[in-house]
């Protein structure tokens, strides 16, 4: 990943720090399936991935689900029903209208439920018939995890903070060497030396020498 989009992203993550106080914000990505298995089952398999912003923090949630429901197979439900993955996203669409949204926690109910300095972990499986109506060996799974939006900007920015730092560094060991009179590549000694670098070739040697280490203009010189 190069650097100019690490920054990118890290500038991105501290705008949506910021706006994460004036409102939530969701993004939600589907994928489905339908099977019709006889004149009045279908036999589904869904998956939701959930990208939620609010209060400083952003949610990632997972929720999964599979079994055989009970319906009466209509036209309608048959053109659904083909045995295809089926893909489909929306932005802020069934955001709750309070201040603080519920889903930026992790209900105690959850198990595995791990908090620590702000981050948050739970999970959540479910059987019987919920999200499919009637379908009692339907299962669902719940994923849930919480990151404080100031993590996810130093987690973007250590990359360009460190290729800085690796520059500034190197461009301070190269008119160090310089000075002490030493090739600013590798570091041969360059004191007895005329012209370039005799071990990495490096031809500005001895310039650089001479600009650390200035002679004085003969009497008579122009």
């Amino acid at each position: 990943m190069s650097i100019a989009v690490l920054v990118f992203l890290c500038a991105a993550s501290g705008w949506r720090e910021i706006n994460s106080y004036k409102e939530p914000d969701q993004l939600r990505l589907a994928r489905w399936s339908n099977t019709t298995v006889g004149a009045d089952a279908i036999e589904s398999r869904a998956w939701y991935g959930y990208i939620r912003s609010s209060r400083g923090k952003v949610a990632l949630m997972t929720l999964s689900f599979s079994g055989q429901g009970k319906v009466r197979v209509t036209e309608e439900i048959r053109k659904d029903s083909d045995g295809k993955t089926h893909y489909d996203w929306e932005w802020n669409d069934g955001l709750p209208t309070k201040r603080e949204p519920e889903w930026m926690m992790v209900p105690k109910s959850y198990s595995n439920r791990v908090q620590f300095l702000g981050f948050s972990y739970g999970r959540f499986e479910r059987h019987g018939g919920y999200y499919m109506g009637n379908a009692p060996n339907e299962v669902s799974v719940i994923k849930l995890v919480l990151v404080p939006w100031p993590a996810v900007v130093v987690a973007f920015g250590i990359g360009p903070v460190w290729w800085v730092s690796r520059k500034l560094f190197r461009r301070w060991r190269r008119k160090r060497l310089v000075a002490m009179g030493f090739c600013g590549e590798c570091g041969y000694n360059l004191k007895q030396s005329r012209g370039g670098c005799p071990e990495c070739g490096q031809t500005a040697g001895e310039t650089m020498v001479r600009e650390a280490r200035p002679t004085h203009a003969l009497p008579g010189a122009s």
